[in-house]
């Protein structure tokens, strides 16, 4: 029993150890510089930071990051397509052992997201995604030159395909602008979870929001989320109730 106790009395000792020591071992300067060229590298955007940072060990591992904007794709009617007063970001643990802060989820809390298609079709939402995360069966053969080499998705260069991270939307109010036929919606209190494993893998969308007065479930899943940014051919199901 004594041995029991001494055990969950060293236990306690750690939690509260790593409580306050841990979030002075993560630097806000590196937070906000990996959580900027994550998003970054993702959408082709920029994301600026000009809020404060505050680390966090429990109820798990990340940091509360204020005053957070996405830029808006050229041309757009307002300058960012993305902003929000407060984001938590959760943090893998084992890599920082090494040294790296590996993101696993997002959660936005009261963000603002305009989306605009504009009037020549282009949508703000299809991002300059890296070309390293292309795939070979996404290259026309017409695009490769006969000196190029041929991608090959199993080479050691493809490996390191493109990570996305979990998306959780809190209270958040979107605007869908469409300057071809000049109309404009609105939706809030929007609470939706966005499962992105990758830009090739199954997206999974489940929760609720309102438009028009009425709270809608929306229950969505789709196989690619390349295919998506890209108004290109996907399946995708969607039940809203």
């Amino acid at each position: 029993m004594r041995l029991f106790l001494k055990i969950v009395a060293a236990l306690i000792v750690l939690v509260v150890t790593a409580a306050v020591v841990g979030p002075r071992l993560i630097p806000d300067a590196l937070v906000k510089r990996q959580v900027a060229a994550f998003v970054e590298t993702a959408t082709g955007r920029d994301m600026t930071i000009t809020g404060d940072v505050a680390v966090r060990v429990f109820p798990r591992l990340g940091a509360v990051i204020r005053d957070v904007t996405l830029a808006n794709a050229p041309g757009a009617s307002t300058p960012h397509m993305m902003t929000m007063k407060e984001m938590y970001v959760r943090v893998a643990i084992l890599p920082l052992l090494y040294g790296d802060v590996e993101i696993a989820e997002f959660d936005l809390h009261t963000p603002v997201i305009n989306l605009e298609v504009a009037a020549d079709g282009a949508a703000n939402w299809q991002f300059d995604v890296p070309a390293e995360d292309i795939a070979p069966e996404d290259i026309a053969p017409e695009d490769i030159a006969a000196d190029d080499p041929v991608p090959d998705s199993q080479s050691d260069e493809d490996a390191g395909d493109l990570t996305l991270a979990d998306i959780e939307i809190i209270d958040g109010h979107i605007q869908y602008r469409d300057n071809q036929s000049g109309t404009v919606h609105e939706v809030s209190d929007v609470d939706v979870f966005l499962a992105l494993p990758s830009l090739d893998e199954p997206t999974q969308i489940n929760g609720a929001l309102t438009w028009n007065g009425e709270r809608i479930t929306l229950d969505a899943s789709a196989s690619r989320l390349r295919a998506i940014l890209d108004e290109t051919a996907t399946t995708a199901n969607i039940t809203l109730t």
